[in-house]
């Protein structure tokens, strides 16, 4: 990690229910757009991973499928990294983005 990299975990951003074979769904996550501009600066996120706060982080990861009720979803999290080696202002930051793919096996 660089320097002026900083590590941001956000909680409860994606949920899972299902059946499968295996009990099991594969679930990933990429980033489509890394950098975020406040018009002035630009931000770059990098090395996105997935949380099934069971101890399975990285991506993809292998996590339980518990059924299809609401109470027995897996939650999970999502932890980006933030380049700050540059000069920025603070404010707000748009356009990037991530997709989470979520996978039965």
């Amino acid at each position: 990690m660089a320097s002026g990299t900083v590590t941001a975990h956000i909680p409860n951003v994606w949920a899972i229910r299902g059946f499968s074979q295996s009990g099991t769904a594969t679930v990933a996550i990429g980033i489509d757009t890394a950098d975020l501009s406040d018009g002035t600066y630009d931000l770059t996120m990098s090395n996105p991973k997935v949380d099934d706060n069971d101890g399975n982080v990285g991506t993809p990861i292998t996590t339980s499928l518990n059924g299809i009720w609401k109470n027995q979803a897996t939650i999970g999290d999502v932890e980006l990294d933030f380049n700050f080696d540059v000069d920025l202002a603070s404010g707000t930051y748009t356009g990037g983005q991530y997709t989470i793919t979520a996978t039965t096996i």
